[in-house]
């Protein structure tokens, strides 16, 4: 079976992952530099942070 990802977040979001199955895994090098983790608000919501967000009905 064969199990891919180009969105591997490391060394924080995935590190367990990497610790548990790192030596099953190969590593096909990076696809984006400099790509950060977090939200991003279109302009046109009036919202200044994640606490704003209400919940889905």
């Amino acid at each position: 079976m064969f199990q891919g990802s180009t969105a591997i977040r490391l060394p924080g979001t995935h590190a367990t992952q990497l610790e548990t199955y790192g030596d099953k895994l190969v590593d096909l090098g990076v696809n984006l530099e400099g790509a950060k983790i977090g939200f991003v608000v279109p302009a046109y919501m009036d919202i200044d942070s994640i606490e704003d967000l209400t919940p889905a009905e």
